[in-house]
């Protein structure tokens, strides 16, 4: 008995001690393989915070669902032609494109009050439709008649009779911009006209000019217009009351002219004659877009690059420069070569 005792006490430190190597043998194993592989570092965490950083920015703008609307054609371009072909008083008319990523869709629809070349379009933002309504009243022919309920617009062209709905819609989880064009009364422009390629505007008077505002006056001899804007001038437009939008117009610092032709033509030369003393300030006290100025006397001549329909005008604001007066400006026209 005592004799298996003893036996047992043997084996029993025979696997005690045959244990004790294998478990630090794991141990050592287990470390040695840790020492292998790389540690879980900052670079890894701020190389997946990168990587979602991008991914998150490049889908901040959700994807629009563009599906097909029954009725109308789909083009990836504003449709110019099959617009201006529907309506009959834009032969002489520029409409603006609204910039969006997504498809344009168009074509004749008939609804209430009659028919309507509709182009409707989504966007990201409500606020494209007011990016739209600043750029076609700000830089366009057209006036925003009324704002008949909310999120529905109506303007008016002031160049060939041109009427446009617009309006904005959420319609199945997309911001959609909806335009309805359509003739107008037809074209009614009884005032001057160029003579022999020449568009004359006599500024002693106001026979050309059509529209005037603080912002924004508008001359018109067809086919070109002249228009002023008070941009960055401490100074409206023909200054308080329009009390120099004639005889002559007082151009003052900060403010921009824009010289503009229809599409079809091109201009060849500015001629502007300008109050005593005032030619030489005309030219080199401004800025002028896509041409040349030269005064010689009271005559001021533009030379404008080759194939230009509209010519930018600014004259500088700086404290040495009060204004320059203008009697009478002449644009000499010639078809796109």
């Amino acid at each position: 008995m005592k004799n298996n005792k003893i036996l047992w006490l043997f084996l029993s430190v025979l696997v005690l001690s045959g244990c004790t190597p294998r478990e630090i043998s794991k141990e050592s194993s287990e470390d040695s393989l840790s020492s292998t592989l790389p540690p879980i570092s900052e670079d890894i965490t701020t190389s997946i915070s990168e990587e979602d950083s991008e991914s998150s920015s490049e889908s901040s703008l959700p994807e629009i669902a563009d599906e097909e609307i029954p009725g109308l054609s789909r083009s990836e371009a504003w449709p110019t032609s099959e617009l201006n072909d529907y309506l009959t008083y834009a032969a002489n008319i520029e409409m603006p494109v609204l910039k969006t990523n997504t498809s344009f869709h168009h074509g004749v629809v008939e609804l209430e009050f009659g028919f309507f070349y509709q182009i409707i379009t989504r966007v990201h933002q409500k606020s494209a439709i007011n990016d739209y309504l600043t750029e076609i009243t700000t830089n366009y022919d057209f006036n925003h008649v009324a704002e008949e309920m909310t999120d529905f617009h109506y303007l008016q062209s002031t160049y060939d009779d041109v009427r446009l709905h617009l309006s904005y819609r959420y319609k199945d989880n997309n911001h959609e911009v909806i335009f309805e064009w359509f003739d107008g009364d037809g074209d009614k422009y009884s005032g001057p006209r160029a003579i022999d390629n020449v568009a004359t505007f006599d500024l002693r008077t106001k026979d050309a000019l059509t529209s005037i505002s603080p912002t924004r006056g508008r001359w018109e001899v067809r086919p070109a217009t002249f228009s002023v804007y008070q941009r960055t001038s401490g100074y409206a437009v023909g200054n308080t009351n329009n009390e120099f939008i004639s005889n002559p117009l007082r151009f003052y610092p900060g403010q921009e002219a824009i010289f503009r032709v229809d599409a079809k033509l091109m201009i060849e030369k500015i001629v502007i004659l300008s109050a005593s003393g005032y030619a030489e300030g005309t030219v080199n006290d401004s800025t002028l877009s896509n041409g040349e100025m030269s005064a010689e006397g009271d005559w001021v001549t533009i030379i404008p690059s080759p194939n230009q329909n509209e010519i930018s005008y600014k004259l500088a604001q700086v404290q040495y420069v009060s204004q320059v007066r203008w009697l009478r400006i002449e644009m000499h026209l010639k078809p796109v070569v």
